[in-house]
């Protein structure tokens, strides 16, 4: 698929075949993802590579601690006010995705499947959990997100779907000790990668996006 191909039709995906993912597939998309540019090519990115029991592990892990109700206290505090229109283009979304599914939007279920399916990585048997250096954390958070879009693009190039999974840094204390990662290390983010399961209905959906029109000013 051509560029625009694989930007317009990449999406979130939250169910995945059981089926590994090769560690050959996993090193090209890497390898593809360190082309992403960075301030004065400092390459910032640091990627754990999770799979196998150590993965499974991790799903447990975490969702006891989230099964637990235990605090979040995640490296990268998630956003706690939004400008209004962005808070509701947020409510819109979650509502229309629950409906979608069937589901009603706000119940303690909801948010129970929701928390139960997000620890699971939704099923993909390898996840990449995103690091920065403590000592550099603040623009190269920019960086990091050029790399993590051209991760996931590159993923969908591959005939592979990922999930960018805000929740699988929540706990960053628990991730680090399972993998033995130093306190240096800043959790930012983590990836679920695998192969989408194409007869669940949670893969059909896709979310809605404002147009330029929106959000772009012409000055001349």
């Amino acid at each position: 698929m051509d560029a625009i191909e694989c930007i317009t039709t990449r999406r979130s995906i939250r169910a995945f075949l059981p089926k590994p993912v090769s560690a050959d597939i996993i090193e090209k998309v890497l390898a593809a993802a360190s082309r992403s540019p960075s301030y004065t090519n400092s390459q910032p990115w640091e990627v754990a590579v999770v799979s196998g029991n150590k993965c499974k592990q991790m799903k447990k892990i975490l969702g006891d601690l989230a099964g637990s109700n235990v605090p979040a206290k995640p490296d990268f505090p998630y956003p706690v006010t939004m400008p209004a229109e962005m808070t509701q283009r947020s409510l819109d979304h979650r509502i229309r995705r629950a409906h979608f599914l069937g589901m009603e939007f706000g119940t303690e279920g909801q948010a129970r499947q929701n928390r139960v399916t997000n620890y699971d990585f939704y099923g993909a048997s390898t996840v990449l959990l995103l690091f920065l250096d403590r000592t550099s954390i603040y623009y190269p958070v920019f960086d990091m997100g050029l790399f993590t879009q051209t991760l996931a693009l590159t993923a969908h190039s591959y005939g592979l779907g990922t999930c960018i999974q805000a929740m699988l840094a929540a706990y960053p204390g628990a991730v680090r000790d399972l993998l033995e990662i130093p306190e240096t290390k800043a959790l930012l983010t983590g990836v679920s990668i695998g192969y989408a399961d194409p007869g669940a209905k949670t893969n059909e959906y896709v979310s809605n996006r404002i147009g330029p029109e929106k959000f772009a000013k012409w000055y001349e």
